[in-house]
C-alpha cells in the first residue's frame, strides 16, 4: 500500500519441522510522485497533532513517522516567516524532503524557521546539492558551499551572534539565479541570513554576477550551474517551522517605502525603494526650476516642505510623498511662466511691466492666457455678431496655462455702471474662445464684458 512502509521475515520447511524466522528486512516506502509549485508555503497549522507528513503534499522521508506534526513548545522572539498563529510544528527524524518544482532562471527566497540539535560532524558532499546548512556545536551556522578558488566544496563557520542551546532560529537563503542583463553566469551564487541578518564572508562575492570581489555576501553554490531549486531535505533531528519558497523577498527582511514625487519635482531614489528590515534610508527631494516643495508627508502625516528625508531605521512599510508648486512674484505671477517669455531675473518687475505696450502688465496677461511679448495678442473682445435670434461674442486666448475659466457679463444701460453675471464658467479654448449669448433680449443694444480672476490658491 502507497506510503505504509512493510518489514518481512522468512521461515523455511524441511523434513525435521520448522526453522527459525530469519531477522527482518524493511521494505523502503513507496510515495506518491507529488512536487509543489513556487511559491509555496506551509505553516502545519492545518494538521492536528500526530499527524505523519510523510507521503503528503509532497513531503517525502525514508521511513514513517519521520515527518510528525507537534505542537510548538519553545517562542521565537523574531519576525516569523509567515504571520499566521505558530502552534504547530514539524518534528524531523530521518531524511525528510519536500519535493519542488522551482522557476528556472528566477530568484528563489528559501524562508524557514529551525529548531535543531548541533553536530559534530559534518557530512561529505551529497551529488547534486546546491547548498547544505548545519548548527555547530558553539551555536554557529555552518555552511557547505562551493570554493572557487579550490574548485571543490567546503564547509565554512558563519559569524553571527551564536544560537542557544534548543532556540528556534531563522534562516534564510536567497539563491541567485536569476540572469543578469541578458547574461546567464557560469556560476550560480546565494546568499545566506541568520535571523534576517546577511552573512558576509572571505570565500563569499560582493556580487552574484561572476565579477565580484572577494569578501561579500554571495557564497558560490556546490553545484556551480544549479538553475532552479527542486528539493529542501532536512536529514538528522530538528524541528521545522513555516517553510516558505517564493521569488519575492521574505516577509521582515526588506520593506517598500513608496517614494513619490508629484508633479514639477522628483524625488531620489523614487518608485518602490525596497530596504533592509532595520536599514536607514535617505531621500533627496528637488523642486523643478521656478518651483519650490510646497510639503512633504510620511505615511499621511505631514513633515514640512523639506529638501530630504531620512529613515532611522526602517521595520516597515512607509509611504513618502512629495508635493511642489510655483514660485510666484510679490503678484502672483509664476515665475516659470515668465521665464517661459525671456525673464531670468528680477522677476517681480517683469511681473508688473508692460514690455508690448498693449495696456495690459505681464501679470494681467498672465491671467489673460495672452503673450507678454506680442502687443496684437491683447485680452478683448475682438468680434460680436448677431445670429439667429443669438449673438456669438468671440475673443483671443493663446494658451491654456491658466485653467480658471472666463466670466461673462452684461448689461443693457451703461448709465447704470451695473453689470450682471450671465456665465461665471466660461471655459478657456486657446486660441480663440467663442461664446453664444441665446437669450440677448430686445428693444435695446446689450454690452458685454469679459472678466478673470486671479488663479486660486495664489495670492
Amino acid at each position: 500500500m502507497t506510503g505504509i512502509s512493510y518489514r518481512y521475515r522468512v521461515r523455511a520447511l524441511n523434513g525435521s519441522g520448522v526453522s527459525a524466522w530469519t531477522p527482518e528486512v524493511g521494505a523502503v516506502p513507496v510515495w506518491p510522485n507529488i512536487t509543489n509549485a513556487v511559491p509555496y508555503a506551509e505553516s502545519f497549522e492545518g494538521f492536528s497533532n500526530g499527524v505523519d507528513l510523510a507521503g503528503m503534499n509532497g513531503w517525502y522521508a525514508g521511513a514513517n513517522g519521520s515527518a510528525v506534526v507537534s505542537a510548538m513548545t519553545n517562542t521565537y522572539s523574531g519576525r516569523f516567516p509567515l504571520t499566521t498563529s505558530h502552534t504547530r510544528i514539524l518534528a524531523v527524524d530521518g531524511c525528510v524532503t519536500n519535493a519542488l518544482a522551482g522557476n528556472s532562471n528566477q530568484t528563489t527566497w528559501v524562508d524557514f524557521l529551525l529548531q535543531a540539535i548541533p553536530m559534530t560532524e559534518f557530512p561529505a558532499d551529497t551529488p547534486g546539492q546546491q547548498l547544505s546548512m548545519a548548527l555547530g556545536t558553539n551555536g554557529l551556522v555552518r555552511l557547505c558551499h562551493g570554493n572557487l578558488a579550490t574548485g571543490s566544496n567546503v564547509w565554512t563557520q558563519l559569524q553571527h551572534p551564536p544560537i542557544t542551546s534548543g532556540a528556534w532560529f531563522r534562516v534564510s537563503f536567497q539563491m541567485g539565479y536569476g540572469v543578469t542583463n541578458g547574461v546567464t553566469p557560469a556560476v550560480r551564487y546565494a546568499e545566506v541570513y541568520v535571523n534576517g541578518v546577511v552573512q558576509t564572508n572571505l570565500l563569499a562575492y560582493t556580487t552574484n554576477d561572476g565579477l565580484g570581489q572577494s569578501g561579500g555576501t554571495w557564497f558560490p553554490l556546490c553545484s556551480r550551474e544549479s538553475r532552479a531549486l527542486g528539493k529542501v531535505i532536512l536529514l538528522g533531528k530538528a524541528c521545522l517551522d513555516d517553510l516558505v519558497v517564493d521569488t519575492q523577498a521574505p516577509f521582515g527582511f526588506f520593506w517598500t517605502v513608496q517614494a513619490l514625487a508629484g508633479s514639477h519635482g522628483s524625488m531620489t531614489p523614487s518608485g518602490a525603494v525596497s530596504v533592509r528590515d532595520g536599514a536607514s534610508a535617505g531621500f533627496s527631494i528637488t523642486p523643478d526650476a521656478y518651483w519650490h516643495t510646497r510639503q512633504v508627508t510620511v505615511d499621511g502625516i505631514p513633515a514640512g516642505a523639506v529638501g530630504s528625508y531620512q529613515f532611522a531605521a526602517v521595520t516597515t512599510n512607509h509611504l513618502l510623498q512629495a508635493e511642489f508648486a510655483a514660485t510666484v512674484t510679490s503678484n502672483g505671477t509664476p515665475q516659470w511662466w515668465l521665464a517661459k517669455f525671456g525673464v531670468s531675473n528680477g522677476f517681480d518687475v517683469a511681473a508688473g511691466a508692460d514690455d508690448d505696450h498693449d495696456g495690459m502688465s505681464a501679470h494681467d496677461e498672465y491671467l489673460a492666457g495672452t503673450d507678454p511679448n506680442d502687443p496684437v495678442s491683447v485680452f478683448r473682445i475682438n468680434a460680436i455678431a448677431a445670429l439667429g435670434g443669438s449673438n456669438r461674442l468671440t475673443w483671443v486666448t493663446c494658451s491654456n496655462w491658466v485653467d480658471t475659466p472666463f466670466i461673462m457679463e452684461k448689461m443693457t444701460n451703461l448709465l447704470s455702471r451695473v453689470w450682471s453675471v450671465v456665465d461665471p464658467n466660461v471655459v478657456r479654448t486657446p486660441p480663440t474662445n467663442i461664446w453664444w449669448d441665446a437669450a440677448p433680449g430686445s428693444g435695446g443694444p446689450v454690452f458685454y464684458r469679459v472678466t478673470v480672476t486671479n488663479v486660486p490658491g495664489e495670492p
